[in-house]
Order: structure tokens, then sequence, then C-alpha cells
């Protein structure tokens, strides 16, 4: 039956003139009857009682003449207002005598088997779409874990690269360290690298600051008397190379003169970059680690002292000769290419015209002032001494 609320306007019109009313209906009022549901294949018969019968124009009139050999006009047929047996009463409605047949067992068995087949086929019909919801939430499932088993493997994906650049970064400061805290002479005496030969007063510079920095002795108070240079410093390391590379611009001349003052500029710009890079890891001993660390958290307040300065700008020409002492080293156990000799030559023997320039302007240059660390500059072992010695003082 189709489940669209009666309308009014289908009651049948009677004001037509013409229309023969002697033909009798098939149906009378309170008659049961089948009314037959065409939206459904095969139709369906719906078990109804007559309230009315009245005649009235087709709702689809036919091709053939109007006028039966009976007489009556084809046009025009009975109309009946049913109402369906077991259904609200809004749903009572017009419907032509075409729509209707009698009430007989055979067409009771019929309504039967067929109201039956579509309950069968309805509820089929629901099992399907219940099985398709299951299957698009067990799809839905089965995504999520994936997305979840994905997120899991790249989340351990990135632990492990994460544990992997801490362990090369471990080693990296181990060796590091090794390098720092070996005596300068030792270093120098790789024999596979080409080494840039320091002059005797600039060794001793390296040599005092060694000990200034890390042999340490202890005050009566228990706080650590060793030194830390004093930054940033009175003449930097881009201060100094810039006026290094001005001398060697100026000397430049001849057919030669333009590749010349390039090659020169890009030692300049390059060791400014490793020194800014490299620094922490290659440039301090392990002492001066705490005071570096506090100068990054000092730079990231704003401090005017380094706010927006690169390191070469802070740190003077004593920690650019431990680089230069260190260069040819690092070039060759950390660069990804090896190196050719010729070009390890080229770049010894300019880093030997920068030592001897450092060595002429050594009194300029090297004017670095040292003093105590503060509390925030010791290393966690001299902390823990020092907090220690106040405690027994304090039980004292």
């Amino acid at each position: 039956m189709t489940d669209s609320k009666p309308n009014p306007r289908n009651r049948p019109n009677k004001s037509r003139s013409k229309a023969k009313t002697g033909t009798k209906p098939k149906f009378e009022p309170r008659d049961k009857a089948f009314s037959l549901d065409h939206d459904a294949s095969p139709p369906l018969l719906y078990e109804v009682v007559i309230r009315t019968a009245q005649r009235g124009p087709r709702s689809s009139h036919p091709t053939t003449s109007t006028i039966a050999d009976d007489g009556t006009d084809t046009d025009w047929c009975w109309w009946y207002f049913l109402h369906f047996q077991g259904w609200n009463s809004k749903w009572d409605k017009w419907v032509e005598e075409d729509m209707l047949v009698e009430d007989s067992p055979e067409n009771r068995e019929l309504s039967k088997s067929r109201m039956k087949a579509a309950r069968s086929k309805k509820k089929n019909k629901k099992a399907r779409l219940d099985e398709q919801v299951k299957e698009l939430k067990q799809k839905k499932e089965e995504e999520k874990k994936a997305a979840k088993k994905a997120a899991e493997m790249a989340a351990e994906l990135k632990r492990k690269k994460k544990e992997e650049a801490e362990a090369a970064s471990e080693g990296a400061a181990k060796h590091a360290t090794y390098l720092l805290e070996n005596d300068l002479e030792d270093f120098s005496a790789r024999s596979d690298v080409q080494h840039v030969q320091i002059p005797f007063t600039l060794k001793k510079v390296l040599i005092d600051e060694y000990e200034r920095i890390t042999v340490a002795t202890v005050g009566l108070n228990g706080y650590p008397q060793r030194m830390v240079a004093d930054l940033p410093a009175t003449i930097s390391i881009k201060t100094a190379l810039e006026r290094y590379k001005e001398v060697k611009l100026g000397s430049c001349k001849g057919t030669n003169a333009e590749a010349s003052k390039k090659g020169w500029e890009v030692m300049v710009n390059g060791l400014l970059s490793f020194f800014n890079e490299s620094l922490s890891l290659f440039c301090l001993y392990r002492h001066e680690k705490p005071q570096f660390r506090s100068i990054v958290s000092v730079a990231d307040n704003s401090d005017e002292r380094f706010a927006g300065k690169e390191y070469c700008e802070i740190y003077g020409c004593e920690f650019l000769l431990r680089l230069i002492v260190r260069l040819p080293v690092l070039l060759v156990d950390y660069r990804a290419s090896p190196i050719a000799a010729k070009e390890m030559k080229n770049i010894v023997s300019k880093l030997g015209d920068l030592t001897r320039y450092l060595q002429k302007n050594q009194n300029e240059f090297f004017r670095q002032p040292y003093r105590i660390p503060l509390e925030t500059e010791l290393m966690d072992c001299e902390l823990k001494a020092l907090k220690k010695k106040n405690g027994k003082k304090a039980k004292a």
C-alpha cells in the first residue's frame, strides 16, 4: 500500500451531466474486499472495508469509444472510500473499482502468501543493510587500527632515530672531549694529517689558558678557584678575521688578483661558519660547557651582551687558535668525502699564514680577561662538592 496521506481531492467529481447512473456497483458499503497495491511487485493485497461507493470520472481515460455496448459511459467508473483493516483511519482513501478484488478464500490465501514474501524480502533487505553497516564499521575499525599501527611505527622510527642521533652525538662528544683534554703536542702528533706549525709564543698562550681553565683549587669556602673567559671578548674572532681579510685583499695584485681575493674571502667566511658550528663540540673544554650553556640561555633571553650575536662575535682569538690546531684533524675525521692531498696542503698553507698574522699581532688580539666562574657556570661535580661542603658547615 502506498504510504501517502489520503488527499480529499481524490474524491470523485459527481458534476458530469452525461454520466450513466444505471450501472450497479460491484461492492456495497460494509462489504469486505482486497485493495491492490501496484507499487509492490507482485502487487500486494490489503484487506479493506467499503465505507462509501460513488460514481465518478476515471483517473485515466480509455483510448476507445467512451460509450460501451450497454450504453454506459466508459470515462466514468465506481469509486469506493476504503478503510484498511488494522490501519489508522488517516490512511482511508478513495480508489477505483479496478483496484479492488473480491474477498474470497483464494484471494485471502494469495494476500497472506504475498504479505509473507514481502515481510521476508524486507527482513532480508534489513539483514543486508545490517550486514553492510557491520562491514562498514569493521572496515572503519580496521582502518583505525591500521592508522594506529602506522602512528606507532612512525613513533618507534622517530624514537630509534633520536636514539641513534643521541648515540652519535654522545660518541662525537666523547671523541671531542678526548681531543680537547689531551696535551696539544700529543694531539698534533697525528702522522696521517698535515698540521699547522704553531709558533712557540702561541703554544704558550694555549698552554697558559689550558691551566687557568682546567687546573682548579678549592677556596676556604669550598668554591672552585679555576677560571673562565670573561665574555664577550675585547677583540672577537670575527673582528680579527675581518682585519686579516682586509690585509690579504689589499695584497692581491696581478692577473689572478680576483681569483686570489675570492679564495681569501671563502677561507675567512668558511672559518667563521665552521667556528659557529663546531664551537660546542670541538673548541671547548668540558669545564667551559656550563658557561656556554649559560650564554645560550642568556642570549635567548635577549641579554644585550649576547643577543643577536654569533659565537664568532662573542669568543676571542684564543678559541680561534684552538680551532686552527684541530682543524686539519677534523677535516680528515669528519668530512663526508676524503679531502685531496693538494687541497689539504692549500688549506694548511693558508692556516699557517693566518697563524703568522696572529703571532705578529699577538699583543693586540690575545688580550682575553679571565674570572672566577659563577655558580651557574660550575660543572655538576663542582656543584655537588660545593653543596656537600656547605651542608657540613651548616651542621657544624
